[in-house]
């Protein structure tokens, strides 16, 4: 981690910002439980804040947290202690696995609230511009000292591991990558030719080749198993980007199949047994996708 003396002289920080925002103080105090009560607000925007706040003990204990580092950004006392504390907030945030994702955009509703204070409650221009600048290089500072909290704290976790675990991971990772590739070509290619089949039965349908409602009733189930396939297919590119893969688009291309089936079967008034199979069937999957969905919300 970089000195005190190196990031005050990096970001240029002198005695007038100390000043600027000391001018805020009282009215960042007045502002306290209203910061807090908008910060939770946008936390609702995280599908999954549910799992880093689990319970009304949490929330509290983070409330009060976020409360107090709130009113010391208004202090003014860059030193040691304080980037301690921020260097503690970066390593907690990554012992609970929270993205770095969230912090930042956090950290920029952050700033945007202060920036609106700031502007709602000065009313000399030249004195606004001062302070702006003055809260964009503290909260600047915390996110720069958080986030090599960070990296610190993973590069950590990565040492720990000898030699051989390293050149395990790193061999296991290439093959994942290259599995996931190799899943997207498939995809990809699955698509286009689903496309084009359902193009070449709609050509047929026009020009009365085939029968009217069979046929329609086809391309509509193709025209799911392909909807079901570009979501499995940009589920892949996001996994191939570092996110995790969800298992409620694998429930989906199973729902669009068994609807597909039905769609076809009901068609032949004969089959209304494996009608009824593929009903009960397909209410099961639901089930199964409601339950996914709701687990990887939380």
């Amino acid at each position: 981690m970089r000195s005190i003396e190196e990031i005050k002289k990096h970001y240029n920080w002198n005695e007038e910002d100390e000043k600027h925002l000391k001018q805020m103080k009282d009215i960042a105090i007045k502002h306290k439980d209203n910061f807090v009560n908008k910060l939770y607000e946008y936390f609702n925007i995280f599908e999954d804040k549910d799992r880093y706040l689990k319970d009304e003990k949490i929330k509290e204990r983070h409330k009060a947290h976020l409360q107090a580092w709130f009113l010391e950004l208004f202090e003014g006392n860059l030193d040691h202690l304080y980037i301690s504390k921020a260097q503690r907030i970066g390593t907690r945030h990554v012992q609970i696995g929270l993205p770095p994702h969230y912090l930042n955009s956090s950290m920029n509703f952050v700033r945007e609230f202060i920036e609106s204070l700031v502007i709602e409650k000065t009313a000399d221009a030249n004195e606004k511009i001062k302070i702006l600048k003055s809260i964009d290089k503290i909260l600047d500072i915390n996110l720069d000292i958080i986030t090599e909290a960070y990296r610190e704290e993973e590069f950590k976790t990565y040492l720990g591991t000898s030699k051989i675990q390293k050149i395990f991971i790193e061999t296991i990772q290439g093959v994942s990558r290259s599995i996931d590739l190799f899943i997207v070509t498939i995809m990809s290619f699955l698509a286009i030719v689903g496309g084009g089949w359902i193009l070449y039965e709609f050509v047929n349908l026009v020009l009365g080749r085939v029968s009217p409602e069979s046929t329609a009733l086809e391309i509509l189930g193709s025209t799911l198993i392909l909807y079901a396939i570009s979501e499995l297919l940009n589920e892949e590119l996001k996994h191939l980007k570092g996110a995790p893969l969800s298992l409620k688009v694998f429930a989906g291309i199973a729902l669009a199949a068994i609807i597909r089936k039905i769609l076809i079967i009901s068609l032949y008034p004969k089959k209304s047994i494996e009608l009824l199979i593929l009903g009960i069937l397909m209410l099961f999957i639901g089930i199964v996708y409601f339950i996914i969905n709701k687990v990887e919300r939380r």
